[in-house]
């Protein structure tokens, strides 16, 4: 029952993600009333409720029982979704004192959490305090982890760049680390992580160099299942970058440069670097 509640999409409920999670822990509570006991498979499944609702807390209740690291994970993943990196580390010790195998959704999940709490510090510090260490060390110390134990992902190294905010030479040095561990795998994904940092910086002349060093994109034709390329996807990080920071001329001389080879190989190019330039524009004018 609980795993189709997580599938329905069509009742009004549904709709609500914290009236999700809700229903399914009245649910699973209404089980020991019947004196039956919730095994491991209920837990997860609420647990992952709780998960895509960002209720950490009843997360982490949950994972504190008996359980496994299913269930585990998604309360890390709650807790990222919170920015609640601390409660996170509290889900990874009771997995380290249950003996549970640590797996790369284990350490994504932290490193997500601690991405998410750096950038809410940023927006929130000001003057000096905007200029911190952030979480870096953190996220760089988890990539080594996921290393030695061969479990290195670009989805985890994206989200360790993302740790480093303003701080891009930190940023390109987590890209240099995944190149290093995983050679030839380096996309738009990372790439793009390393280029918001970078437009946080203002270091444009390094971020249109990292831009300019991706392989060329993949014509769809040629390979259908591939989707957008992960070039063009790093080019519109850098656009949106450069309207955050009303960068007007630079965002339109990046337009100009990469949209004619883009538009040469792939045919018409996304909407999305242009909507970008045009939020740019507006607000300039407005």
């Amino acid at each position: 029952a609980l795993s189709a509640l997580r599938r329905r999409v069509s009742s009004p409920w549904s709709r609500s993600r914290v009236s999700r999670w809700s229903r399914a822990l009245h649910m699973a509570r209404g089980l020991s009333i019947q004196g039956l006991a919730a095994n491991v498979f209920v837990r997860s499944a609420v647990g992952g409720l709780c998960a895509e609702a960002g209720a950490w807390a009843v997360a982490t209740l949950l994972a504190a029982a008996p359980s496994d690291s299913v269930l585990c994970n998604a309360a890390i993943t709650a807790s990222g979704r919170s920015r609640s990196w601390c409660h996170a580390l509290l889900s990874l010790e009771a997995m380290k004192t249950q003996l549970m195998e640590l797996t790369a959704v284990t350490f994504t999940g932290l490193i997500t959490a601690m991405a998410g709490q750096a950038f809410w510090d940023l927006s929130e510090a000001t003057g000096a305090a905007a200029t911190g260490p952030g979480d870096w060390p953190r996220g760089n110390a988890l990539l080594a982890a996921m290393a030695a134990r061969r479990l290195l992902s670009k989805e985890a190294a994206a989200s360790a760049a993302t740790c480093c905010a303003k701080h891009w030479r930190k940023a390109l040095h987590m890209l240099a680390y995944f190149d290093l561990h995983r050679r030839g795998e380096v996309d738009g994904v990372l790439a793009g992580a390393v280029i918001n940092a970078m437009g946080m910086a203002h270091a444009w002349p390094e971020a249109t160099s990292l831009l300019g060093s991706l392989p060329p994109p993949v014509s769809p034709s040629r390979d259908p299942g591939r989707g957008l390329p992960g070039a063009c996807g790093a080019c519109n990080v850098l656009i949106t970058a450069c309207g955050r920071a009303m960068e007007v001329p630079k965002a339109s001389a990046l337009l100009t440069e990469m949209l004619k080879p883009l538009q040469a190989r792939i045919g018409p190019v996304p909407l999305r670097p242009w909507s970008s330039f045009g939020s740019v524009a507006f607000c300039q004018t407005g």
